[in-house]
């Protein structure tokens, strides 16, 4: 549970449970959605609740701490993530 307390993991999780593949990328999926994350922060909508800058620098520091968790979790669910794309 510790490998996969970052968002991009938990959402790669899911996306297995619910049988939609996350990306076509035979591995590196919590990586590349984080990026994915990292441009929908920096060119979507402001968010109404918050201030543009408040909104978007703590988004950005939450996927700066989640980047390290993404990094571990793709190095650990390598094989499986290889076998489960490759299948």
């Amino acid at each position: 549970m510790l490998l996969a307390t970052g968002c991009a993991s938990s959402l790669y999780i899911a996306g297995q449970i619910e049988d939609q593949p996350v990306s076509s990328l035979p591995c590196g999926n919590a990586l590349y959605l984080d990026s994915v994350l990292f441009r929908e922060i920096l060119h979507g909508p402001d968010d109404y609740l918050l201030p543009p800058w408040l909104d978007r620098s703590l988004n950005m520091t939450a996927l700066i701490i989640d980047l390290p968790f993404s990094l571990v979790f793709d190095v650990v669910t390598f094989p499986y993530q290889a076998l489960n794309d490759s299948l």
